[in-house]
This record gives C-alpha cells, structure tokens and sequence, in this order.
C-alpha cells in the first residue's frame, strides 16, 4: 500500500512522484499537482519557461499565470505527470539529466530524423520518444 495521498498532495514533490503508483498518481492528477512541482523539474532538467510552456502546451503568458495558483487544473496536471514520466525514463536511460537534454535535443535517426524535444508536443509524439529511450536503455537500436 503506497504512502496516504492526502499527506503526499500537500508536501508532494518531484522526487515523490516515482514513488507512487499510476492509481495514486491519477488521484492526485485529478486534485491538481501542485505548481511548485514545475519549478523543481524546471531547475532540474534547466529547462526555461519557453521549453515548459511548451511541454505542457501553452503559451508563455499562460505558464505565468498557472504558476500563480497553487495547483494545475486536471488536464495539465495528467499532461505534466505524462512528461515526468517521459523525463524520468531518460533520465536513467541516459544517466542523468544534462544526457538526457542533450539527447532530446539532437536529431535521432530512429525518429525520422526528428529532435525528440519536438515530439513531446503531442501525447503520440511522447509515446514515440518514451518508446525509443526504452529501445536504447534494452540495447534494441535496430
């Protein structure tokens, strides 16, 4: 049995969400993750508000005010935890997150020649990268 959401909810942050399980995680996605939890991957992965705003699909001036409220509605909460979980892979992947960015950042030829980052615009483009990072953690590059 995982930790009581309601403890998690309130103090939950980025290093939490690994921890806990896609029921837990949907319970917390539907009361909101909290915009604190955006600041952390933020400095994490060093990405600038330009590159999260895109992740979550919205534009600068929106990501400005989420970040005001204390917590993303229902839909970005599900689209952020999908990117987490996407970064989180590649993370271990590529052994940290200056790998990882690097590799989302070049073209992959598994991925049409793609940059990975650009895929992450869509759920199917995540899917995509998510997919190829796995390839690459199991060795399967061809």
């Amino acid at each position: 049995m995982e930790a009581p959401l309601k403890h998690v909810k309130n103090n939950l942050a980025l290093n939490d969400i690994k921890k806990i399980s896609n029921l837990g995680l949907f319970y917390i996605q539907e009361k909101g993750i909290p915009t604190k939890v955006i600041k952390q991957f933020e400095k994490v992965y060093r990405l600038n508000k330009k590159q999260i705003a895109f992740l979550l699909g919205v534009s600068e001036k929106t990501l400005y005010n989420l970040l005001k409220e204390s917590v993303l509605d229902q839909e970005r909460s599900d689209r952020f935890l999908f990117i987490i979980k996407i970064f989180e892979e590649g993370n271990e992947t590529f052994f940290g997150p200056e790998n990882l960015i690097n590799w989302l950042m070049t073209p992959q030829p598994m991925l049409d020649n793609n940059v990975p980052f650009n895929l992450l615009s869509s759920i199917t483009g995540g899917e995509a990268v998510h997919a190829l990072m796995i390839r690459v953690k199991h060795g399967i590059l061809a």
